[in-house]
């Protein structure tokens, strides 16, 4: 009864936060049409700004400051465009999106694009349904290409996503729902792109039927495209980046660091002068000097524990190894190339190697939960594989990287997690699966196909690599400063879009600023701070130093 009465409170709630205006919206409203709303009397628009529709508050706020300052240079219309990701009622229908919707028209945005109520016709079904008779496995799925815009990664990631299955049966329904779900944003965006003049599009991310197909016709169509680039789930490291083609992502240039490093530091006291940097920034991880480590996690992996962890080790002596895992649900298809179809197929096959030569393996699971329902199918299943062999051992993912050193770990394995780039620091083999931000480095090691990957698992005791600190240092400096807006005259400061409680962990600052109390944070941030006019200041500084497409 109790359990039932949480169920039916709880979606009170959300009923009430998809439907009702409360007044903090309310006062949000009225500060965007005083402070951000531009009433144009041209109506003689030169073109379309196309926006996400997507609640996530921080990024709203941005957007409102972009969108107007682009609006208003460029003399153009703002319309927003939405595909829900999920299929709750919450999603499927706009009348409970009416809070968003009015923030949305309160910095002069209307719907422009959706496909909610749209159905396709027999025939359009039948065409899609011909295609997909063609295909006959996951991995021609992936390379599957629609009027020569590569579909197939995205579709396979929205299945996992939407669904929550950190693996799937090809003859599995859900995923010829996404096929076609595909097929018809195509056809839409298509057709909205054909009547319309869009100038810019403005999109939440590059990934999935929802934000990636949009991307990917606006940039072959030479649409400026801009993403707001972050970390931590949307609470760090803000910075306005555009689409690169060579990567199918608005990431780091990370396959020509090198290069870029050697053009733009081409003296010794320059190039020493930026190692020191890079140095700086990988010892805050690995020498636990900073307590977080990378900005989103409650903790330090490095972080040495103040008492003996409950984790069973293996014997110190023995040969070790971590298989580092990702969230199982979380867009497998990310970077360029993944040997395998998904996470959940990359860790069972990986296993079934080590099972054959009976080296000693701790599983470590990622450490933040975000959508827990995929995390805990597929623990369920790794365990079933491994729970009869002594060989492996399940640890907390909160567990330090130095208990494990320090009990002599020798080798890692990975499908692109950031411990290639940490635990090299300590003299640990680390393989990747497939493309990853370090390819450009050969601190780790870069299997060039799925049946090297496996040679260099099954021969992972014997696998040699000296290891440079330079490069280690130079891989910091590259991703995680010269890529920071370090640049620019302007910096995008975090400050001014979330707000951080230094004595709460980042899943309750997230809440924070997911709930309608990050608007008085905002209009008391403007009234003390500023902060729209700094924005505006990093986005003309942004778009003067970065031509986009």
């Amino acid at each position: 009864m109790f359990v039932k009465l949480k169920k039916i409170i709880k979606k009170f709630i959300s009923i009430k936060y998809n439907f009702l205006l409360d007044h903090h919206t309310k006062k949000y409203i009225k500060f965007n049409k005083s402070k951000i709303l531009k009433t144009s009397k041209n109506n003689n628009y030169n073109g379309i700004i196309l926006l996400d529709f997507f609640d996530w508050k921080p990024f709203v706020f941005f957007w409102s400051i972009l969108a107007s300052y682009l609006s208003n240079k460029n003399n153009l219309q703002i319309k927003h465009f939405y595909f829900p990701l999920y299929k709750g009622i919450f999603s499927k229908h706009l009348f409970f999106k009416k809070p968003l919707t009015k923030i949305y028209q309160s910095f002069g945005s209307e719907l422009g694009l959706t496909n909610i109520g749209k159905k396709l016709i027999k025939n359009e079904l039948e065409k899609i349904d011909s295609y997909f008779s063609k295909i006959k496995s996951k991995e021609q799925l992936i390379k599957y290409k629609f009027k020569n815009i590569l579909l197939g990664d995205l579709i396979y990631d929205s299945v996992v996503r939407t669904y929550q299955l950190p693996t799937f049966d090809f003859l599995d329904p859900k995923l010829k729902e996404k096929f076609i779900e595909a097929h018809q944003i195509f056809m839409l965006i298509e057709e909205y792109l054909k009547n319309n003049k869009v100038r810019y599009l403005i999109a939440s991310d590059c990934v999935y039927n929802q934000y990636g197909i949009i991307t990917r016709i606006c940039f072959s169509k030479k649409i400026k495209v801009l993403i707001l680039y972050n970390l931590g789930r949307g609470m760090v490291n803000f910075k306005l980046s555009s689409y690169d083609p060579q990567i199918r992502s608005n990431k780091n240039s990370y396959q020509k660091f090198r290069s870029i490093f050697k053009k733009q530091f081409s003296t010794i006291s320059s190039r020493n002068k930026a190692l020191k940097i890079g140095k700086k920034i990988l010892h805050s991880r690995v020498l636990a000097k900073n307590k977080h480590g990378i900005y989103y996690l409650n903790k330090n992996p490095f972080f040495k524990p103040k008492r003996k962890s409950q984790n069973q080790l293996f014997h110190k002596d023995s040969y070790q190894c971590v298989i580092v895992l990702h969230n199982f649900f979380d867009s497998p298809h990310k970077y360029r190339s993944l040997y395998y179809n998904d996470y959940l197929e990359w860790v069972i096959d990986t296993i079934d190697i080590l099972k054959k030569k009976r080296i000693n393996c701790y599983i470590k699971f990622h450490p933040i939960k975000i959508e827990a329902s995929a995390d805990d199918k597929a623990y369920k299943i790794i365990y079933s594989k491994i729970k009869n062999y002594k060989n492996f051992i399940i640890i907390d993912g909160k567990t330090s990287y130095l208990e494990l050193v320090s009990n002599g770990l020798k080798s890692a394995i990975t499908c692109h997690g950031t411990v290639a780039n940490e635990l090299p620091y300590y003299g640990i083999k680390v393989i990747n699966c497939g493309d990853n931000p370090h390819i450009d480095y050969n601190f780790c090691i870069h299997p060039k196909s799925k049946k090297q990957y496996k040679s260099f698992v099954n021969n992972i005791d014997k696998l040699k690599l000296d290891i440079n600190l330079n490069d280690l240092y130079e891989f910091h400096f590259m991703n995680y400063f010269y890529f920071e807006d370090s640049y620019l005259r302007n910096k995008l400061n975090t400050k001014w879009l979330v707000k951080n409680l230094n004595n709460k962990s980042n899943e309750d600052n997230i809440l924070l600023n997911d709930s309608t109390k990050y608007y008085d944070f905002i209009i008391k941030n403007e009234k003390n701070n500023k902060i729209i006019k700094k924005i505006e200041n990093y986005i003309k500084d942004y778009i003067l130093n970065n031509p986009i497409h």
